[in-house]
């Protein structure tokens, strides 16, 4: 599977966290998925890769968007 992602939001509430990913859906250039960690936050994700360098390509892609927040990170799946 894709050990990078980047995450765009975190949430408590799943209907926030349906509602932002929408809104990156929107974007028409992301589909963004949903990650439940074990302390119950749902994360809003997207770019999902093997290679580091696209992550970051795609967390730069993201930044030229309105809706993406400034403090999106990079997730490292292991």
């Amino acid at each position: 599977g894709a050990a990078y992602r980047v995450v765009v939001g975190s949430f408590r509430d799943s209907g926030n966290a349906d509602a932002f990913k929408a809104k990156i859906a929107a974007t028409g250039d992301f589909r963004p998925h949903l990650i439940t960690f074990g302390n119950g936050m749902i994360a809003v994700a997207t770019c999902p890769t093997d290679r580091i360098a696209r992550a970051v390509a795609g967390l730069k892609s993201l930044r030229t968007h309105a809706v993406c927040p400034a403090d999106a990170w990079i997730l490292k799946v292991e």
